[in-house]
């Protein structure tokens, strides 16, 4: 498709779109009030499209509609059994052959359905000897989860820029939270609906005499349980802290976006004569395969946008400056967040939120939080308990001494180098004596003297 001559105009100009970002990004620090929120938002989807094509979520959200086709039975089987565990297992299987398969599988909905009936009930995880599920099935069935779960927590990690992986326990912790809460959700969510719409509730026959109601009731309990699966997922595959309201922000936006899509493709698929002519039985191949690609994108995209709303001044000051977040060392945010504290507690300096400070500091706001909770480890810091992600001094500036604390954060981001050190080879001698030359420069420096040459 050729783009519009007006767009191809305006992409050709870059000196007029740096104009334009910094008058944008110039009245979001001048405006207040209702305009201000409107402006900041705008930033927001702007940003968020931007780390959308720099996180290369198209091509991610392939990879994983492939993985997701692989282990779409094994993760199917054990979803089921989880829920038929905390006894709603048949209530999931009625739920997708009435809400599910219809969309995904119009063409073979009776086929699947029986398969669901012969080989998915709610006793599969207990038919341990003769049933679908034996022994090393069940183990099959958690190495295909695990994949998936594993497969997803790599890309999670790479839009939220995060470069380390979870240990294999913190790991299992985290994919056994998520695998055993969404059944519960969307049983939960079948089971509500079932009182809500009980024909002797008011609910029920409000919905009985308003057929817009009864389609506003049936639109918005799955889009609540679909946002509750979300957020729990956004909020615990990356490894890093992710805030539940920024999780909240991106699983609204993609529950709400993929119901809608969900609808359209129900539509597209009923009135698209032509393409099931052409393909005959196999049409419901490629529509599912397409219809995985699509839940993916919008899963990833809400997953993007929870991190450009955690981190939106980080990347607003990206955008003024035209820079990518540099990379900088534990010790030098440590000391940055220790000389502000400093400051605020001498009256010398205004307290920011904490996302403004990492928005300050040109890093991620997770990346800042978790230098913080290490200066809390080691004594420096402690975090208010009535307000989350605000941290003060624990003892005062003159027993803060600055070697120590630097030595605790080199330890924790080079946790090999003192290893190094003791070799006996000419570099790593050369290194260790570099590295203690850069802390004796600091031994009798205090935070309270920092400053002082």
């Amino acid at each position: 498709m050729t783009p519009h001559p007006s767009w191809v105009w305006f992409e050709g100009r870059p000196e007029l779109r740096r104009k334009l970002r910094a008058w944008l990004l110039e009245r979001e620090r001048r405006w207040r009030g209702l305009r201000r929120i409107a402006l900041r938002t705008f930033l927001l989807a702007v940003i968020s499209v931007r780390e959308f094509r720099r996180s290369l979520v198209f091509e991610r959200a392939a990879s994983l509609a492939f993985v997701s086709i692989l282990t779409l039975i094994p993760a199917g089987v054990l979803f089921v059994s989880f829920a038929g565990m905390l006894g709603g297992g048949d209530r999931v299987i009625a739920w997708a052959e009435q809400s599910l398969l219809p969309k995904a599988t119009p063409e073979f909905q009776q086929q699947v359905q029986g398969w669901l009936h012969e080989n998915l009930s709610r006793d599969a995880f207990r038919a341990a000897g003769s049933g679908l599920v034996n022994v090393l099935s069940i183990f099959g069935l958690l190495s295909a989860a695990a994949l998936l779960l594993t497969v997803s927590e790599r890309v999670f990690n790479h839009i939220w820029h995060v470069r380390t992986q979870r240990p294999w326990l913190q790991r299992m912790v985290a994919f056994w939270v998520i695998v055993t809460t969404s059944p519960l959700v969307i049983s939960g969510s079948l089971a509500l609906e079932q009182v809500l719409l009980a024909s002797d509730s008011w609910l029920g026959q409000l919905c009985a005499d308003s057929p817009w109601m009864q389609a506003l009731i049936g639109f918005a309990l799955p889009l609540g349980a679909t946002f509750l699966g979300l957020a729990i997922l956004f909020a615990l595959l990356p490894n890093t802290h992710v805030r539940w309201r920024s999780a909240a922000l991106g699983a609204f936006i993609a529950a709400l976006t993929w119901q809608l899509t969900k609808s359209a493709f129900y539509l597209y698929i009923v009135q698209s004569a032509s393409l099931t002519s052409f393909y005959g039985q196999l049409a419901s191949v490629p529509l599912f395969l397409i219809w995985v690609y699509l839940s993916w994108l919008i899963l990833l995209g809400g997953a993007n946008l929870a991190f450009c709303h955690q981190n939106l001044f980080g990347l607003m000051r990206e955008e003024r400056h035209g820079v990518e977040f540099p990379v900088h060392s534990r010790m030098r945010l440590g000391l940055a967040l220790l000389v502000r504290r400093r400051e605020l507690f001498a009256g010398r300096d205004e307290e920011l939120s904490f996302d403004e400070e990492a928005g300050e500091l040109a890093v991620p706001m997770e990346q800042l939080l978790d230098v913080a909770r290490s200066l809390v480890r080691i004594g420096d810091l402690v975090e208010d308990r009535e307000r989350a992600e605000r941290f003060v001094l624990a003892r005062s500036p003159e027993r803060i001494e600055l070697a120590a604390v630097l030595g605790e954060l080199l330890d924790e981001q080079f946790p090999g180098e003192r290893a190094a050190s003791e070799s006996a080879t000419a570099a790593d001698r050369a290194h260790a004596e570099a590295w203690r030359g850069y802390l004796e420069a600091l031994r009798e420096r205090t935070l309270a003297t920092i400053d002082r040459g």
